[in-house]
């Protein structure tokens, strides 16, 4: 400052305006129009980070699955049933039957809908087709999977171009040796 000037002084805001990162280094100090003076940002003498304060209680099902992803990062039973002060029975009940969760047929855990609407949904419509038939509790799985699986496309609607990133160079290699 002594050599130089203060950062936001007219003479150094015009050296540094064209650099990207100029708002960051004019953060470091803060100019008092009244006063016509130059002091440090806070940053110099206290913490302006704070940590994050999670909440703990919810007012929905979907409030609860979004704290359970917050604090996890994954669905937990036991953090939902927690936050709306319900049994874990009671949190699964109402998941089921509010379609915001599923069982899932292969290991008979409950698993949230965004999980299990997802991934390859073809694959767990068969399996839960099959289940549906033993146990009418599935039927829920299966009316929701019908819903997002994909139609089946047929291999002259697709369309493929060569040297496609995915395609394996052997693949391309073999095709070009049937041709």
């Amino acid at each position: 400052v002594l050599q130089n000037g203060n950062l936001l002084a007219s003479v150094n805001t015009r050296l540094f305006s064209l650099d990207s990162s100029a708002p960051l280094l004019w953060s470091l100090e803060i100019f008092d129009d009244e006063k016509q003076t130059y002091s440090k940002a806070d940053i110099f003498f206290k913490t302006t980070v704070s940590t994050a304060i999670l909440a703990t209680k919810a007012e929905s099902l979907g409030d609860a699955i979004g704290l359970s992803y917050n604090s996890r990062g994954e669905f937990d039973i036991t953090i939902v049933a927690k936050s709306l002060d319900i049994s874990i029975e009671e949190a699964e009940d109402r998941l089921l039957a509010s379609g915001l969760a599923f069982v899932d047929p292969e290991s008979l855990d409950v698993v949230d809908a965004i999980e299990y609407l997802s991934g390859n949904v073809r694959s767990k419509y068969e399996i839960a087709k099959v289940k549906a038939e033993s146990d009418s509790s599935f039927s829920d799985n299966v009316n929701a999977l019908s819903k997002v699986v994909p139609p089946t496309v047929s291999i002259d609607e697709i369309s493929i171009q060569l040297g496609a990133t995915w395609i394996d160079a052997e693949v391309i290699e073999q095709f070009c040796n049937e041709i």
